[in-house]
């Protein structure tokens, strides 16, 4: 039996659980959301086995062999549902990163992706072709780069916001930066490719945006078709799962003029129904087959040789 967490309100996170109800999979859906709306969330830990109770409903974590997590913190405004919320997700976090289940993805792995600059590095270690990167905060740098070609603007963090080329408009906003630093990327022209690589399987789809430089928020329909995905890209896709400790992750690709793969990002926990609706789900039953299969032969995130003992991940009171 395998076990779904995130929150109800998340598409991703129900596209994964319509995927095992589709097959009659074996399941359980831990609802984050639920958290913030009952009144009662209790966690039990004896160790090496936690327990966690929301509402009405009672998870033993020990129980499952399998987990498919989109785990991560949701502030609701309220301090008293935060404190709940918050416990809830550090338990479990702590859990997953020391289980020897299958675990798509532990919270631990794949943390490069929430610090660009360091990612950007990671994916060049381990062959990949990258755009050229800078975070500074000096209006003087960034002058000179936009000088010398086209660059477009994107977040530092792992957090989502719309990728902008940086235009006449943009220039002459460039003094913010004094209490903003801002990265700035080297701007390659041509399609886009998301590629969601899944314990060595690859699932590419090409993209023609339909306008804009980021196709997420361009207005009208982008054009999806079928690519093949040439041998050396598929084996670094995997040399830097393997490194990461990633099961799944969303490439980002864009191809240049020579038609050469250039990697943007590879993210941890990619938000992948939008794509597998046209792949006709094939993501998503994978996925529901593997963690129906359980854990096979890949380690935990931490091995169990190095793991200290478990203790409350929340500071003491």
């Amino acid at each position: 039996m395998f076990l779904i967490v995130g929150y109800e309100g998340d598409r991703t996170t129900r596209h994964v659980c319509a995927a095992a109800r589709a097959v009659a999979a074996d399941h359980h859906f831990l609802n984050l959301g639920a958290a913030v709306e009952t009144e009662s969330v209790h966690v039990e830990w004896s160790a090496p086995h936690l327990a966690v109770t929301v509402g009405d409903e009672r998870f033993d974590l020990s129980e499952y062999t399998g987990f498919y997590s989109r785990l991560y913190f949701q502030a609701t405004g309220s301090p008293m549902r935060d404190a709940a919320l918050s416990e809830l997700v550090s338990w479990t976090s702590a859990h997953l990163d020391q289980s020897d289940a299958l675990v798509i993805n532990r919270p631990g792995s794949g943390w490069s992706n929430y610090t660009k600059l360091q990612h950007t590095k990671e994916l060049a270690d381990v062959g990949f072709r990258v755009p050229r990167s800078v975070i500074t905060a000096s209006p003087e740098v960034a002058s000179e780069l936009v000088a010398s070609g086209r660059w477009v603007s994107k977040p530092c963090s792992g957090t989502r916001s719309e990728t902008v080329l940086v235009d006449l408009a943009l220039c002459e906003r460039l003094k913010v930066l004094e209490h903003a630093p801002t990265q700035f990327q080297e701007y390659i022209e041509g399609v886009d490719v998301r590629l969601h690589w899944l314990r060595g399987e690859c699932f590419p789809l090409q993209i023609q945006a339909a306008s804009g430089v980021d196709y997420r928020f361009g207005e009208g329909e982008n054009e999806f078709s079928e690519i093949e995905v040439p041998d050396e890209v598929a084996r670094l896709c995997a040399a830097f799962c393997e490194e990461a400790g990633l099961e799944l992750a969303g490439f980002d690709f864009k191809l240049d003029a020579a038609g050469e793969w250039v990697a943007l990002e590879a993210n941890p926990m990619p938000g992948f129904d939008y794509y597998d609706r046209r792949l006709d789900g094939v993501i998503g039953r994978r996925l529901i087959e593997m963690l129906g299969a359980g854990p096979g032969r890949r380690e935990p995130f931490i091995e169990r040789r190095r793991r200290p003992p478990l203790s409350s991940p929340l500071p003491a009171e």
